[in-house]
C-alpha cells in the first residue's frame, strides 16, 4: 500500500513541478499575465511542498523497526492442550513497543509542523537544492518550514530572495514585491544575519535602482563578518553598486 501512496506522490510531485516550469515558460511568451503566473506558483508550491512533506513521512514510517519476537512459553492446558502462557515481562514488552509506535505515527500524520533538528535539516537540505539549480523544490522545503514557523527567518529570506529572483527572470512586479517583503521581514526579524541584508542590496540595486542604498546594506552586510564564500558572492553587486554611484558623482553638474 505504502508503495502505491509512493508512485502516486512522486506522479504527484512531478506533475506539479512541470506546471511550474510551463508557467514560467508561459509567462516570458506572453501567455500568461503577472497575476496567473503569482497564482499557480502559490497554489502549486503549496501543493508540492505537501507531497513532498507526504513522502517524507512515508519514507520514516519505512523505517521504523519491526516489533520484537517475543516467544511466550508453551504449556498444555488440562485436557493437554498447548496454550500460550503471557507473562506480563512479554505482555509488558510489545504494550510498550506498540504504545510507542502508535504514538509517533499519530504525531507525524497530525504534527503541526517540523521539530528544531528537522528544520535545520530542511533548511540544509533546501540550499543544497537551490545551489544545484532545483528551485521549486528547494521553495518546496522552505514552505514546509514557515508552514510550520511563518517568523522563521533562513527560511524567510532564502524564500523571498529565490520569489525575487523569480520575479526578476519573469519581470513579474507582484513576485518581486513579495519575494522583498519576506526578505525585509527576515532582515526585522534577525538583524544580525548577514544574508537577508546582502539580499536587501541587490534588491536595492537591480529592482529599485538605488545604488546608494544598496551600498548602506553592503555595508551592514561587511559589518556583521560573513564568511569568506559569501563575501565573494556579494564582491560583484558592490562594485556594481560603487561603480554606479561613482558614474553619478562624475557626471553631476558643478
Amino acid at each position: 500500500m505504502s508503495e502505491d501512496e509512493r508512485r502516486r506522490l512522486l506522479d504527484q510531485r512531478r506533475l506539479l513541478e512541470a506546471s511550474l516550469a510551463d508557467a514560467t515558460d508561459e509567462h516570458a511568451a506572453g501567455e500568461l499575465d503577472d497575476e496567473g503566473l503569482a497564482r499557480i506558483i502559490e497554489r502549486d508550491r503549496g501543493r508540492l511542498a505537501e507531497a513532498t512533506a507526504a513522502l517524507e513521512l512515508l519514507d520514516e514510517q519505512d523505517r521504523m523497526p519491526e516489533p520484537p519476537t517475543v516467544e511466550a512459553p508453551v504449556e498444555e492446558d488440562a485436557e493437554g492442550r498447548p496454550r500460550r502462557r503471557w507473562s506480563l515481562l512479554v505482555v509488558g514488552a510489545l504494550a510498550i513497543f506498540l504504545a510507542v509506535g502508535a504514538i509517533v505515527l499519530n504525531q507525524r500524520a497530525h504534527q503541526s509542523g517540523p521539530t528544531t533538528a528537522q528544520v535545520a535539516t530542511l533548511l540544509v537540505q533546501a540550499d543544497t537544492l537551490a545551489q544545484k539549480g532545483k528551485i521549486s523544490e528547494a521553495l518546496a522545503l522552505y514552505t514546509k518550514v514557515l508552514a510550520a514557523d511563518p517568523t522563521q527567518p533562513e527560511a524567510l529570506a532564502q524564500s523571498g530572495f529565490l520569489t525575487f529572483e523569480a520575479g526578476i527572470a519573469t519581470s513579474s512586479a507582484q513576485l518581486t514585491s513579495r519575494g522583498e517583503a519576506q526578505v525585509r521581514q527576515a532582515a526585522s526579524l534577525a538583524p544580525k544575519d548577514y544574508a537577508p541584508r546582502l539580499y536587501l542590496g541587490v534588491i536595492d540595486l537591480i529592482a529599485k535602482r538605488d545604488a546608494n542604498a544598496a551600498l548602506k546594506e553592503f555595508a551592514a552586510f561587511n559589518a556583521l563578518d560573513p564568511p569568506a564564500k559569501w563575501v565573494k558572492r556579494a564582491q560583484p553587486f558592490i562594485d556594481k553598486a560603487q561603480a554606479a554611484v561613482a558614474a553619478t558623482t562624475t557626471t553631476a553638474p558643478g
